[in-house]
């Protein structure tokens, strides 16, 4: 809403009913995530442009494995560890 608000006041036109995502990704990207096993659903293409432009190292909570799947696939060449916290 916020950013709305902005555009608003530099009266900038926009699409009222454009998602975040949209902006901040492509459909052809989105069809690379898909390939990589990644859900077609909107939290997980904000995880995933969360993940793309992270300054640091995200955390990710997984407990359905879907980001770890989509990560060890879509990143295969970067040889990424996966750890296990046990306590």
């Amino acid at each position: 809403k916020t950013w709305k608000d902005y555009l608003k006041l530099a009266k900038l036109k926009f699409k009222p009913d454009m998602m975040i995502s949209a902006y901040l990704s492509s459909p052809s990207e989105k069809m690379l995530w898909q390939a990589s096993k990644l859900p077609n659903d909107d939290l997980c293409s904000e995880n995933a442009i969360i993940i793309k432009r992270h300054n640091r190292y995200p955390l990710v909570i997984d407990p359905s494995f879907q980001a770890l799947t989509f990560i060890l696939d879509f990143y295969s060449e970067k040889k990424i560890e996966k750890t296990k916290i046990i306590h």
